[in-house]
Protein backbone atom coordinates (compact mmCIF):
# COMPACT_ATOMS: atom_id res chain seq x y z
CA UNK A 1 0.00 0.00 0.00
CA UNK A 2 1.34 3.66 -1.15
CA UNK A 3 -0.46 5.20 2.19
CA UNK A 4 0.33 8.79 1.48
CA UNK A 5 -0.06 9.38 -2.26
CA UNK A 6 1.07 12.93 -3.28
CA UNK A 7 -1.19 14.09 -6.11
CA UNK A 8 1.92 16.02 -7.62
CA UNK A 9 3.56 13.03 -8.02
CA UNK A 10 4.13 10.76 -11.02
CA UNK A 11 2.38 12.73 -14.03
CA UNK A 12 1.44 11.05 -17.11
CA UNK A 13 0.31 14.28 -19.13
CA UNK A 14 -0.47 11.69 -22.12
CA UNK A 15 -3.37 13.45 -23.54
CA UNK A 16 -3.08 16.66 -25.59
CA UNK A 17 -4.67 19.83 -24.36
CA UNK A 18 -6.96 20.14 -27.79
CA UNK A 19 -7.85 16.53 -27.03
CA UNK A 20 -8.38 16.95 -23.55
CA UNK A 21 -10.71 19.87 -23.93
CA UNK A 22 -12.96 17.46 -25.95
CA UNK A 23 -12.25 15.36 -23.68
CA UNK A 24 -13.44 16.83 -20.62
CA UNK A 25 -16.34 18.34 -21.99
CA UNK A 26 -17.79 15.41 -24.48
CA UNK A 27 -17.51 12.74 -21.48
CA UNK A 28 -19.34 15.10 -18.88
CA UNK A 29 -21.45 15.93 -21.31
CA UNK A 30 -21.97 12.12 -21.88
CA UNK A 31 -22.60 11.57 -18.13
CA UNK A 32 -25.28 13.98 -17.92
CA UNK A 33 -23.88 17.63 -18.56
CA UNK A 34 -25.38 20.40 -16.55
CA UNK A 35 -26.43 23.94 -18.55
CA UNK A 36 -29.56 22.98 -17.32
CA UNK A 37 -29.41 20.30 -15.33
CA UNK A 38 -30.25 17.02 -16.73
CA UNK A 39 -28.82 15.75 -13.14
CA UNK A 40 -31.15 17.12 -11.11
CA UNK A 41 -33.88 15.36 -9.24
CA UNK A 42 -36.79 14.36 -11.75
CA UNK A 43 -40.65 13.65 -11.08
CA UNK A 44 -39.59 10.30 -10.08
CA UNK A 45 -36.94 11.65 -7.13
CA UNK A 46 -33.84 9.93 -8.42
CA UNK A 47 -30.98 12.10 -8.77
CA UNK A 48 -27.62 11.53 -10.50
CA UNK A 49 -24.48 13.29 -9.68
CA UNK A 50 -21.22 13.65 -11.59
CA UNK A 51 -17.79 13.83 -10.16
CA UNK A 52 -14.80 15.03 -12.18
CA UNK A 53 -11.77 14.04 -10.37
CA UNK A 54 -8.13 12.98 -10.62
CA UNK A 55 -7.41 9.57 -11.83
CA UNK A 56 -5.44 6.61 -9.78
CA UNK A 57 -5.99 6.82 -5.84
CA UNK A 58 -7.94 9.71 -5.36
CA UNK A 59 -10.21 8.07 -8.42
CA UNK A 60 -10.31 4.77 -6.57
CA UNK A 61 -11.32 6.84 -3.37
CA UNK A 62 -14.52 8.78 -4.44
CA UNK A 63 -15.59 5.82 -6.53
CA UNK A 64 -15.27 3.71 -3.26
CA UNK A 65 -17.15 6.19 -1.00
CA UNK A 66 -19.88 6.45 -4.15
CA UNK A 67 -20.78 3.08 -3.60
CA UNK A 68 -21.36 3.43 0.34
CA UNK A 69 -23.65 6.08 -0.87
CA UNK A 70 -25.77 4.56 -2.51
CA UNK A 71 -26.04 1.63 -0.94
CA UNK A 72 -27.60 4.29 1.36
CA UNK A 73 -29.56 6.65 -1.14
CA UNK A 74 -30.84 3.95 -3.72
CA UNK A 75 -32.25 7.15 -5.62
CA UNK A 76 -29.19 8.36 -6.40
CA UNK A 77 -26.60 7.24 -8.75
CA UNK A 78 -22.72 8.79 -8.52
CA UNK A 79 -21.08 8.89 -11.48
CA UNK A 80 -17.23 9.48 -11.25
CA UNK A 81 -15.41 10.66 -14.20
CA UNK A 82 -11.41 10.43 -13.97
CA UNK A 83 -8.88 12.75 -15.70
CA UNK A 84 -5.27 12.65 -15.61
CA UNK A 85 -3.63 15.44 -13.87
CA UNK A 86 -1.83 17.40 -16.39
CA UNK A 87 -4.51 17.94 -18.36
CA UNK A 88 -7.14 18.20 -15.66
CA UNK A 89 -5.11 20.90 -13.80
CA UNK A 90 -4.81 22.58 -16.81
CA UNK A 91 -8.47 22.57 -17.94
CA UNK A 92 -10.78 22.28 -14.80
CA UNK A 93 -11.20 25.84 -14.10
CA UNK A 94 -12.48 25.80 -17.62
CA UNK A 95 -14.82 23.23 -17.32
CA UNK A 96 -16.27 24.65 -13.92
CA UNK A 97 -17.59 27.64 -15.68
CA UNK A 98 -18.85 25.72 -18.53
CA UNK A 99 -22.36 24.47 -19.92
CA UNK A 100 -20.84 21.22 -19.17
CA UNK A 101 -20.05 21.21 -15.33
CA UNK A 102 -19.96 18.85 -13.33
CA UNK A 103 -22.19 18.20 -10.21
CA UNK A 104 -19.16 18.69 -7.74
CA UNK A 105 -15.33 17.90 -8.36
CA UNK A 106 -12.32 16.88 -6.48
CA UNK A 107 -9.84 19.77 -7.50
CA UNK A 108 -6.59 21.30 -6.20
CA UNK A 109 -7.38 23.83 -3.23
CA UNK A 110 -3.79 25.39 -4.31
CA UNK A 111 -2.50 28.57 -6.39
CA UNK A 112 -5.95 28.05 -8.55
CA UNK A 113 -8.21 27.91 -6.26
CA UNK A 114 -8.90 32.21 -5.70
CA UNK A 115 -9.53 32.66 -9.28
CA UNK A 116 -11.79 29.55 -8.96
CA UNK A 117 -14.16 31.03 -6.19
CA UNK A 118 -13.72 34.81 -7.78
CA UNK A 119 -15.20 32.99 -10.90
CA UNK A 120 -18.62 32.25 -9.37
CA UNK A 121 -18.43 28.82 -10.12
CA UNK A 122 -18.31 27.38 -6.59
CA UNK A 123 -21.04 27.26 -4.10
CA UNK A 124 -20.23 28.17 -0.73
CA UNK A 125 -20.10 25.49 2.56
CA UNK A 126 -21.02 27.65 5.20
CA UNK A 127 -23.65 25.45 6.17
CA UNK A 128 -21.91 22.05 5.54
CA UNK A 129 -19.35 23.02 8.10
CA UNK A 130 -21.45 24.02 10.49
CA UNK A 131 -23.78 21.54 10.29
CA UNK A 132 -21.01 18.61 9.94
CA UNK A 133 -18.73 20.97 12.57
CA UNK A 134 -15.55 20.81 10.28
CA UNK A 135 -14.39 23.78 12.00
CA UNK A 136 -13.29 21.70 14.89
CA UNK A 137 -12.39 18.53 13.45
CA UNK A 138 -10.13 20.71 10.45
CA UNK A 139 -6.50 21.69 10.96
CA UNK A 140 -5.77 25.44 11.17
CA UNK A 141 -3.91 25.64 8.30
CA UNK A 142 -7.02 23.47 6.25
CA UNK A 143 -9.30 26.20 7.71
CA UNK A 144 -7.17 29.29 6.53
CA UNK A 145 -7.14 27.66 3.24
CA UNK A 146 -10.39 26.98 2.29
CA UNK A 147 -11.86 30.09 3.07
CA UNK A 148 -12.02 32.63 0.65
CA UNK A 149 -14.06 36.25 0.28
CA UNK A 150 -15.35 35.19 4.18
CA UNK A 151 -17.17 31.71 3.15
CA UNK A 152 -15.74 28.47 2.84
CA UNK A 153 -15.65 27.01 -0.73
CA UNK A 154 -13.88 23.18 -0.28
CA UNK A 155 -13.76 20.77 2.05
CA UNK A 156 -10.75 18.51 2.81
CA UNK A 157 -10.76 14.89 0.48
CA UNK A 158 -7.04 13.86 1.87
CA UNK A 159 -3.87 15.49 3.34
CA UNK A 160 0.44 15.01 3.65
CA UNK A 161 2.52 16.21 5.67
CA UNK A 162 5.89 17.72 4.70
CA UNK A 163 8.87 18.35 5.26
CA UNK A 164 9.35 15.26 7.54
CA UNK A 165 12.68 14.23 8.91
CA UNK A 166 13.91 10.39 9.11
CA UNK A 167 16.25 9.55 11.00
CA UNK A 168 18.46 6.64 12.52
CA UNK A 169 18.59 6.34 15.85
CA UNK A 170 21.46 4.01 15.69
CA UNK A 171 23.72 6.52 13.90
CA UNK A 172 22.48 9.15 16.45
CA UNK A 173 23.77 7.14 19.45
CA UNK A 174 27.34 6.40 17.86
CA UNK A 175 27.37 10.18 17.13
CA UNK A 176 25.98 10.85 20.64
CA UNK A 177 23.88 13.28 19.89
CA UNK A 178 19.98 13.65 20.79
CA UNK A 179 17.09 14.28 19.00
CA UNK A 180 18.09 18.30 17.80
CA UNK A 181 15.69 20.77 19.62
CA UNK A 182 16.63 23.70 17.79
CA UNK A 183 18.02 24.32 13.81
CA UNK A 184 21.67 25.26 15.47
CA UNK A 185 21.38 22.06 17.74
CA UNK A 186 20.66 20.26 13.61
CA UNK A 187 23.78 21.97 12.60
CA UNK A 188 26.28 21.29 15.38
CA UNK A 189 25.04 17.46 14.99
CA UNK A 190 26.54 17.41 11.43
CA UNK A 191 29.85 17.19 12.60
CA UNK A 192 29.54 14.34 15.38
CA UNK A 193 27.85 12.52 12.54
CA UNK A 194 30.69 13.15 9.70
CA UNK A 195 33.10 11.74 12.42
CA UNK A 196 30.88 8.64 13.16
CA UNK A 197 30.93 7.87 9.05
CA UNK A 198 27.22 8.92 8.67
CA UNK A 199 26.31 11.48 5.79
CA UNK A 200 24.94 14.07 8.38
CA UNK A 201 21.11 14.66 6.18
CA UNK A 202 20.38 13.58 2.48
CA UNK A 203 17.02 14.30 0.88
CA UNK A 204 16.18 14.70 -3.36
CA UNK A 205 16.92 17.87 -3.55
CA UNK A 206 17.34 17.17 -7.31
CA UNK A 207 13.83 17.44 -7.00
CA UNK A 208 12.58 21.26 -7.58
CA UNK A 209 8.97 20.11 -5.25
CA UNK A 210 11.18 18.55 -2.59
CA UNK A 211 13.64 21.12 -2.11
CA UNK A 212 10.81 23.46 -2.43
CA UNK A 213 9.29 22.03 1.03
CA UNK A 214 11.95 22.42 2.73
CA UNK A 215 12.42 26.02 1.69
CA UNK A 216 9.02 26.08 2.93
CA UNK A 217 10.08 24.47 6.42
CA UNK A 218 12.65 27.35 7.08
CA UNK A 219 10.36 30.05 5.92
CA UNK A 220 7.46 29.44 8.21
CA UNK A 221 9.98 29.00 11.12
CA UNK A 222 11.58 32.49 9.99
CA UNK A 223 8.85 34.70 10.24
CA UNK A 224 6.13 35.48 12.57
CA UNK A 225 2.40 33.90 11.90
CA UNK A 226 1.18 37.14 10.74
CA UNK A 227 4.17 37.84 8.13
CA UNK A 228 3.87 34.43 7.39
CA UNK A 229 0.37 34.65 6.13
CA UNK A 230 0.89 37.91 4.11
CA UNK A 231 3.68 36.36 2.29
CA UNK A 232 0.95 33.92 0.50
CA UNK A 233 -0.67 37.12 -0.82
CA UNK A 234 0.96 37.13 -4.24
CA UNK A 235 -1.73 39.57 -6.43
CA UNK A 236 0.03 42.60 -4.86
CA UNK A 237 3.29 43.34 -3.05
CA UNK A 238 3.56 43.53 0.94
CA UNK A 239 5.73 46.53 2.26
CA UNK A 240 6.78 44.73 5.24
CA UNK A 241 7.48 41.09 3.86
CA UNK A 242 8.75 40.27 0.24
CA UNK A 243 11.53 38.83 -1.48
CA UNK A 244 13.94 41.76 -0.69
CA UNK A 245 12.66 41.89 3.71
CA UNK A 246 15.41 40.38 5.62
CA UNK A 247 13.56 37.33 7.37
CA UNK A 248 13.14 35.81 3.43
CA UNK A 249 17.13 36.36 2.53
CA UNK A 250 18.00 35.09 6.10
CA UNK A 251 15.56 31.92 5.32
CA UNK A 252 17.89 31.58 2.03
CA UNK A 253 21.04 31.60 3.80
CA UNK A 254 19.95 28.60 6.16
CA UNK A 255 19.58 27.05 3.32
CA UNK A 256 22.86 27.41 2.24
CA UNK A 257 24.18 26.79 5.34
CA UNK A 258 22.03 23.45 4.94
CA UNK A 259 24.14 22.53 1.75
CA UNK A 260 27.45 23.59 3.05
CA UNK A 261 27.27 22.16 6.16
CA UNK A 262 24.96 19.05 6.20
CA UNK A 263 23.98 17.93 2.91
CA UNK A 264 26.67 16.17 0.69
CA UNK A 265 28.38 17.73 -2.42
CA UNK A 266 26.24 17.59 -5.41
CA UNK A 267 23.01 17.68 -3.53
CA UNK A 268 21.04 19.21 -6.11
CA UNK A 269 21.27 16.53 -8.67
CA UNK A 270 20.58 13.60 -5.42
CA UNK A 271 16.69 12.60 -6.94
CA UNK A 272 14.85 11.52 -3.98
CA UNK A 273 15.10 7.76 -4.99
CA UNK A 274 18.88 7.96 -4.77
CA UNK A 275 18.90 9.92 -1.42
CA UNK A 276 16.25 7.02 0.74
CA UNK A 277 18.78 4.34 -1.20
CA UNK A 278 21.64 6.23 1.31
CA UNK A 279 19.67 6.35 4.52
CA UNK A 280 17.89 2.50 3.80
CA UNK A 281 21.38 1.47 3.30
CA UNK A 282 22.74 3.36 6.96
CA UNK A 283 25.08 5.48 4.88
CA UNK A 284 23.45 8.75 5.26
CA UNK A 285 22.03 9.73 9.30
CA UNK A 286 19.26 11.91 8.22
CA UNK A 287 16.51 11.55 5.15
CA UNK A 288 13.81 14.45 4.60
CA UNK A 289 10.93 14.15 2.45
CA UNK A 290 7.22 14.12 3.09
CA UNK A 291 4.63 11.93 4.89
CA UNK A 292 4.46 9.96 1.76
CA UNK A 293 8.07 8.10 2.24
CA UNK A 294 6.94 6.55 5.75
CA UNK A 295 3.81 4.36 3.34
CA UNK A 296 5.01 0.82 2.57
CA UNK A 297 5.96 1.38 -0.93
CA UNK A 298 9.16 3.67 -0.05
CA UNK A 299 10.47 2.90 3.60
CA UNK A 300 7.52 0.74 4.73
CA UNK A 301 9.09 -2.18 3.15
CA UNK A 302 12.68 -0.78 2.29
CA UNK A 303 13.78 -0.01 5.48
CA UNK A 304 15.65 -3.61 7.30
CA UNK A 305 13.82 -5.09 10.03
CA UNK A 306 16.47 -4.01 12.51
CA UNK A 307 16.33 -0.40 11.46
CA UNK A 308 15.49 2.21 14.52
CA UNK A 309 13.62 4.59 12.79
CA UNK A 310 13.23 7.94 14.34
CA UNK A 311 11.04 10.85 12.87
CA UNK A 312 10.96 14.68 13.65
CA UNK A 313 10.10 17.87 12.25
CA UNK A 314 12.52 20.56 10.93
CA UNK A 315 13.44 21.94 14.79
CA UNK A 316 12.65 25.49 15.81
CA UNK A 317 14.81 28.19 14.21
CA UNK A 318 13.49 31.07 16.58
CA UNK A 319 12.83 31.44 20.06
CA UNK A 320 9.48 33.44 18.81
CA UNK A 321 8.13 31.97 16.29
CA UNK A 322 6.69 27.93 16.86
CA UNK A 323 7.77 25.13 14.78
CA UNK A 324 4.81 24.17 12.71
CA UNK A 325 4.31 20.81 10.19
CA UNK A 326 3.98 22.02 6.67
CA UNK A 327 0.54 20.55 5.29
CA UNK A 328 -0.72 19.71 1.38
CA UNK A 329 -4.30 20.42 2.16
CA UNK A 330 -4.69 20.95 -1.56
CA UNK A 331 -6.85 17.66 -2.54
CA UNK A 332 -10.23 19.33 -2.03
CA UNK A 333 -14.17 18.83 -2.93
CA UNK A 334 -16.29 21.52 -4.42
CA UNK A 335 -19.73 21.72 -5.05
CA UNK A 336 -20.40 22.89 -8.36
CA UNK A 337 -23.10 26.34 -8.45
CA UNK A 338 -26.23 26.29 -10.37
CA UNK A 339 -26.03 22.69 -11.26
CA UNK A 340 -29.92 22.11 -9.66
CA UNK A 341 -27.66 19.48 -7.09
CA UNK A 342 -26.08 21.47 -4.98
CA UNK A 343 -27.82 20.05 -2.17
CA UNK A 344 -27.88 16.42 -2.93
CA UNK A 345 -23.63 17.38 -3.80
CA UNK A 346 -23.16 19.09 -0.22
CA UNK A 347 -25.08 15.63 1.39
CA UNK A 348 -22.19 13.59 -0.77
CA UNK A 349 -19.58 15.80 0.55
CA UNK A 350 -20.74 15.52 4.05
CA UNK A 351 -20.71 12.00 3.79
CA UNK A 352 -17.15 11.85 2.02
CA UNK A 353 -15.19 14.19 5.24
CA UNK A 354 -17.46 12.10 8.19
CA UNK A 355 -15.58 9.94 10.82
CA UNK A 356 -16.65 6.99 10.00
CA UNK A 357 -16.07 7.99 5.72
CA UNK A 358 -12.72 9.24 6.78
CA UNK A 359 -11.72 5.59 8.85
CA UNK A 360 -13.02 3.80 5.21
CA UNK A 361 -10.22 5.84 3.96
CA UNK A 362 -7.98 4.93 6.33
CA UNK A 363 -8.79 1.07 5.73
CA UNK A 364 -8.31 1.97 2.08
CA UNK A 365 -4.64 2.56 2.66
CA UNK A 366 -3.52 4.60 0.00
CA UNK A 367 -4.81 8.44 1.27
CA UNK A 368 -4.28 9.95 4.49
CA UNK A 369 -7.72 11.62 5.95
CA UNK A 370 -7.73 15.14 7.08
CA UNK A 371 -9.64 14.60 10.64
CA UNK A 372 -7.66 15.87 13.72
CA UNK A 373 -9.77 13.73 15.88
CA UNK A 374 -9.33 9.92 14.45
CA UNK A 375 -7.35 7.77 17.39
CA UNK A 376 -4.63 5.61 17.11
CA UNK A 377 -7.26 2.35 16.94
CA UNK A 378 -8.60 4.13 13.85
CA UNK A 379 -5.34 4.62 11.91
CA UNK A 380 -3.70 1.48 12.98
CA UNK A 381 -4.44 -0.41 9.42
CA UNK A 382 -1.71 2.53 8.09
CA UNK A 383 0.91 1.67 10.82
CA UNK A 384 2.82 2.67 13.17
CA UNK A 385 5.06 4.95 11.65
CA UNK A 386 1.97 7.29 10.66
CA UNK A 387 0.36 7.27 13.70
CA UNK A 388 3.51 8.94 15.37
CA UNK A 389 3.61 11.21 12.12
CA UNK A 390 0.10 11.88 12.87
CA UNK A 391 -0.10 12.27 16.24
CA UNK A 392 3.19 15.00 16.02
CA UNK A 393 1.35 16.67 13.47
CA UNK A 394 -1.40 17.56 16.14
CA UNK A 395 1.19 17.90 18.88
CA UNK A 396 3.17 20.88 16.90
CA UNK A 397 0.45 22.85 14.98
CA UNK A 398 0.17 22.66 11.12
CA UNK A 399 0.73 25.70 8.69
CA UNK A 400 0.14 25.80 4.59
CA UNK A 401 2.38 25.31 2.23
CA UNK A 402 3.58 28.28 0.62
CA UNK A 403 4.29 26.56 -3.04
CA UNK A 404 0.59 25.42 -3.53
CA UNK A 405 -0.61 29.20 -3.11
CA UNK A 406 2.26 30.52 -5.17
CA UNK A 407 1.62 31.14 -9.14
CA UNK A 408 3.77 28.38 -10.69
CA UNK A 409 5.54 30.59 -12.49
CA UNK A 410 6.78 32.18 -9.34
CA UNK A 411 7.24 28.77 -7.65
CA UNK A 412 9.05 27.15 -10.60
CA UNK A 413 11.65 30.06 -10.47
CA UNK A 414 11.77 30.27 -6.75
CA UNK A 415 12.57 26.10 -7.03
CA UNK A 416 15.31 26.78 -9.37
CA UNK A 417 17.22 29.56 -7.79
CA UNK A 418 16.74 27.45 -4.87
CA UNK A 419 18.66 24.56 -5.89
CA UNK A 420 21.26 27.23 -6.78
CA UNK A 421 21.48 28.88 -3.20
CA UNK A 422 21.76 25.02 -1.74
CA UNK A 423 24.83 24.69 -3.93
CA UNK A 424 26.27 27.55 -3.69
CA UNK A 425 26.16 29.30 -7.43
CA UNK A 426 24.10 31.79 -5.78
CA UNK A 427 24.29 34.10 -2.84
CA UNK A 428 20.93 35.03 -0.49
CA UNK A 429 20.99 38.43 -1.90
CA UNK A 430 21.12 37.41 -5.86
CA UNK A 431 18.41 35.22 -5.53
CA UNK A 432 16.33 37.97 -3.61
CA UNK A 433 16.93 40.45 -6.67
CA UNK A 434 16.22 37.67 -8.75
CA UNK A 435 12.96 36.99 -7.19
CA UNK A 436 11.99 40.69 -6.48
CA UNK A 437 12.34 41.19 -10.78
CA UNK A 438 10.10 38.03 -11.44
CA UNK A 439 7.89 38.86 -9.15
CA UNK A 440 7.47 42.65 -10.58
CA UNK A 441 7.35 40.88 -13.56
CA UNK A 442 4.30 39.08 -12.78
CA UNK A 443 2.48 40.93 -11.36
CA UNK A 444 2.81 43.71 -14.38
CA UNK A 445 1.21 40.69 -16.61
CA UNK A 446 -1.30 39.46 -14.40
CA UNK A 447 -2.33 42.52 -12.58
Amino acid sequence: MDMLWRSERGRSGKIGMTALTVLLTSVLAACGGNESNGNAAGGDGKVELVISALTGPVGEHLKMQAEAFMAENENVTVKVNEFDETSYKEQGPRLFVSSDKPDLAWYWAENQFPKIVASGALEPLDDLYESEGLEDVYPEAALKLYKQEGHYYAANESIVWTPILYYNKAAFAAAGIEEPKSMEDLFQAAPKLDEAGYIPLVSGAGEAPLIGHVFEAVLQRSLPEDKFDRFFNMTERQEDINFSSPEYVEALAVMQRLGSELYPKGITGMKDNEARALFVQGKAAIYSNGSWAAGSAMLGKELPKEFELGMMFYPQLREDVPAKIGMGLGNALMVMKGTGNEEWAKKFVAYIVSKERNIALVNQQTLFPGRTDLTDEDLKPLGDNMIVIYNLSKEAGTAPLWGDAAPIEIRNAHNRLLQEVVNGSKTPEQMSQEMETAFKDYLSQNG
